[in-house]
């Protein structure tokens, strides 16, 4: 299993009212955390390291697993005015996930396990394109060696192709 990140990042208003975004916290997690977990660091991160009054934070932007989902419900006792909100590009891609177009998933997947491997192929590829072509590692190898890329990411491998 791969490792898992906490980050947080705020955006913010300062007082000659520019718009500011700053990361405040990455945390690199050895295992998957559960909602009571990453609550506990977005209370510790926000109220405790940064002061944040509970009526300053306005909303949330999060990825739709509902480990994010459980946190925010609990922080909400902290910061009841909270505005909770799934990232909508995040939510596009999960959408494009369950399309099924199983000849063009199959032709990308053999052309880059096949192909890719070629030096003239890659040299053609970087002609045409103007970036060296991923491996097969760099683009598939899930464990059931399905692509694991997401949706977008491959609808513009092909579109190159």
């Amino acid at each position: 299993m791969k490792n898992q990140a906490i980050v947080i990042v705020v955006h913010f208003v300062d007082n000659d009212w520019n718009i500011v975004q700053r990361l405040i916290r990455i945390d690199i997690c050895a295992k998957p955390v559960n909602g009571d977990q990453l609550a506990q660091v977005l209370n510790e991160c926000l109220s405790l390291e940064y002061g944040v009054r509970e009526d300053s934070l306005i909303a949330a932007i999060r990825y739709g697993a509902s480990v994010n989902q459980a946190a925010l419900n609990r922080i909400q006792f902290t910061f009841p005015k909270t505005f909770n909100v799934v990232c909508f590009s995040h939510t596009l891609d999960n959408v494009g996930n369950h399309f099924v177009i199983p000849n063009l998933t199959g032709f990308g997947n053999l052309w880059i396990h096949l192909f890719s491997q070629s030096h003239k192929v890659g040299l053609m590829w970087k002609e045409l394109t103007g970036s060296k072509p991923k491996s097969y590692s760099e683009t598939c190898g899930g464990p059931d060696g399905k692509c694991t890329n997401s949706f977008w990411n491959n609808l513009v491998m092909y579109n190159d192709l």
